[in-house]
């Protein structure tokens, strides 16, 4: 499930060990500041960023090759959760 319970046990330890490095606070790279992601109800607003983080996640650009590497089983789950959030978001849209 995409929920909050799932988000913050899941995705925030994952994007906190793996993306806080370079995307948090005021020189976040890309202007994407993870901080801004803490909580799942703030993601709505940010559907578009999370849209491209999961294409350059699966495409395995990020994180980049200098970086500590995002083992498979947590890339997979970053992509489930976030592939199921925007589905749920376009269904509420629509």
């Amino acid at each position: 499930a995409w929920d909050e319970q799932s988000f913050s046990q899941v995705v925030a330890p994952i994007l906190q060990r793996y993306c806080f490095e370079c995307h948090h606070g005021e020189s976040a790279e890309a202007e994407i500041d993870f901080e801004e992601y803490q909580k799942s109800d703030s993601l709505s607003s940010h559907t578009m960023t999370l849209q491209r983080v999961l294409e350059v996640v699966i495409s395995e650009q990020m994180p980049p090759r200098d970086s500590l590497a995002l083992p498979d089983r947590e890339r997979e789950q970053l992509v489930a959760w976030i592939d199921r959030y925007l589905m749920q978001q376009s269904k509420l849209l629509s």
